[in-house]
């Protein structure tokens, strides 16, 4: 029995499967030993069960699929790192608002008499007349300014009263106005000397900073440890 190149084309899958009756199998076998074309289909279907990797179009759509899961991938990994930095960013400006409102704000704990309470209010006067106080400090620092900008001669002394050798040295130079003694502790009480012949205004806080930028820098010194 003869068939024809499209019975031909039904009976191939069947033939390479195996399941196709012994009479579609003679008739298949004695159309190939006569046409090439099915041959070569033939060998190319065998082929395409032994190796069925993608060819052609099929390549190219796989790699298409590809590059559009690297871009997906990177874009949820970009999304990710700004959701990430935009947390980071919020939590450091809540903190520095809060730092903020501290400085503004602080806590005036009681202090003994005779004891300038520096987290009350700042004290200003001369020099000389800043040399009578004793202070006390709740933000860690004590600072002095002079409020004519001008040069001091000489070093400012930070002392103790606990202590007979001051415990830092301050100096107002030219393009100065202030020096900030810091590492302090409320548990002490401080004092000051001034150079010889201060009898210029000063200004004696405790160097609290209310500015966004200088409390963010802090908030982040202490997050740095």
């Amino acid at each position: 029995m003869k068939i024809n190149c499209n019975i031909a084309d039904d009976l191939l899958p069947l033939y390479l499967d195996g399941v196709c009756s012994s009479d579609s199998r003679a008739a298949l076998e004695a159309h190939l030993s006569d046409c090439a074309p099915c041959r070569d289909k033939l060998e190319r279907m065998r082929r395409r069960d032994i190796d069925p990797a993608p060819q052609g179009e099929d390549i190219e759509i796989a790699g298409y699929a590809r590059k559009i899961k690297r871009y997906r991938l990177r874009a949820a990994l970009l999304i990710i790192i700004i959701g990430l930095i935009a947390v980071c960013a919020l939590s450091l400006s809540l903190l520095t608002l809060q730092s903020m409102h501290r400085a503004a704000n602080p806590v005036v704990f009681a202090v003994e008499e005779g004891v300038y309470n520096l987290t009350a209010g700042a004290l200003e006067a001369t020099g000389a007349e800043a040399e009578q106080y004793v202070f006390y400090t709740n933000s860690a620092k004590i600072k002095v300014e002079i409020s004519d900008g001008a040069e001091l001669d000489g070093q400012i002394l930070l002392w103790r009263t606990d202590a007979d050798e001051p415990i830092q040295y301050g100096g107002i130079t030219a393009g100065e106005s202030e020096c900030v003694f810091t590492g302090l502790t409320a548990a002490a009480r401080y004092r000051l000397t001034f150079p010889d012949g201060a009898d210029r205004s000063v200004r004696v806080s405790e160097g609290r900073e209310t500015g966004f930028w200088q409390n963010m820098k802090s908030v982040l010194s202490e997050l740095c440890g």
